[in-house]
Order: C-alpha cells, then structure tokens, then sequence
C-alpha cells in the first residue's frame, strides 16, 4: 500500500511595516485618509515610549519625515496629536 504525504513549504514572513502604512491604516480607522498631508504635519510619532526627532537633540520628526521607517512587531507606535501650550 502506497502512502502519499503533502508537504507545506514553510516560509518566513515579515510582519515588518512602515510609519507609512500604519499612519495609513490609523487614518482609514478615523475615516479621514483624505486629511492624510494635513494630520501628517500635526502629529507626533512615539516609538517605544520615546518621540522620534528629525536629529538628534532636534525637533520632532513629522509623519511625512519618517514614512519609510520600518517598525518591527515587537515595537509599539503611537500617533500623538502636537498640543500647542504647556
């Protein structure tokens, strides 16, 4: 008697994502992808707890700034909006 087994091929998928695309997807969630250039200039990006700056010491980097930035899955990423005051 003859025994067929079926194989998967595993591979290994990068669940790695770019500011880009979670901003995108932040934005559809609001319905507002369309103030997509206006949001991105009045948020601030906080990766793991810290806000990321344009240099060092520097400003904070705006969305358009760090688009291409890729976030690990093990990093968490907030979207803060920019409060004027103190």
């Amino acid at each position: 008697m003859k025994q067929t087994f079926q194989t998967e091929i595993e591979q290994e998928v990068s669940l790695d994502r770019s500011i880009g695309n979670l901003f995108t997807e932040f934005l559809e969630s609001k319905n507002r992808l369309a103030e997509f250039d206006n949001f991105s200039r009045r948020t601030l990006v906080v990766l793991d707890g810290e806000v990321l700056r344009s240099k060092e010491h520097g400003f904070p980097a705006k969305v358009m700034e760090v688009l291409k930035l890729v976030v690990k899955p093990t990093q968490e990423i907030r979207f803060q909006p920019i409060l004027a005051g103190g």
